[in-house]
């Protein structure tokens, strides 16, 4: 009955529990193993056979078959087998798009961790239901042409980085964490796994941009 007037005094502002009396807050469980195991291999079906933009319209520069080439055999998540010059394109253009906009380079590292995970870093034309394009955006997000361009995906993923880490929070936050805040996805922990070649892909594209040869 006390644990009740006191309950019932703070809910009107007459006070607050006592620590002894507070009751303690339980995180919401996410979705368990088994769950996301399923949720990832539903989507992996949904983007496997669908085609893709060029993520440059002009198509893989030289430096990106010198990028893939140079971070072939050092990558250990999902892109473990390398990356084509389109997925080196793709990465490409979201660090100079991430720079341009004022972000910096982890900015970049956290975008194309998620475009690993969700579209294996190319710019689908298809999907899980209306999602396309390399964050999978869905149709609430812009018309397809709009989640097809890179600028407009980048600049989608960083407005909303932003929104759920404010002051520049993400900086110091688990990569797969920030993903999933953005993503919003069924599989929370898929991201993660993917962070350390994200990192070495923009590590890559930093070197060979800034003229530093071999990025290894």
């Amino acid at each position: 009955m006390l644990l009740a007037t006191l309950a019932i005094g703070y809910s009107f502002g007459f006070g607050q529990l006592p620590k002894a009396l507070a009751l303690p807050l339980t995180a919401r469980p996410g979705p368990s193993a088994a769950s996301q195991a399923a949720a990832y291999a539903r989507h992996e079906a949904a983007v496997a056979d669908v085609g893709y933009v060029e993520c440059d319209p002009d198509g893989p520069a030289s430096e990106d078959y010198t990028l893939a080439e140079a971070v072939q055999g050092k990558l250990t998540g999902s892109m473990i087998l390398g990356i084509s010059p389109e997925q080196a394109s793709c990465a490409r253009e979201i660090y100079q798009d991430t720079i341009s906009a004022g972000y910096d380079a982890h900015a970049a590292v956290i975008e194309v961790c998620a475009a690993i995970t969700e579209a294996a870093l190319l710019n689908d034309t298809g999907g899980d239901g209306t999602s396309v394009g390399l964050f999978q955006m869905e149709d609430d997000k812009g018309t397809a042409t709009e989640r097809e361009s890179v600028p407009y995906e980048t600049n989608w993923f960083l407005a909303t980085m932003s929104a759920a880490y404010p002051d520049g929070s993400w900086e110091w936050s688990a990569v797969g964490d920030v993903d999933q805040a953005v993503e919003i996805s069924a599989f929370p922990d898929r991201y993660q796994p993917n962070a350390d070649d994200a990192q070495t892909i923009v590590n890559a594209i930093i070197a060979l941009q800034s003229g530093y040869g071999d990025p290894s």
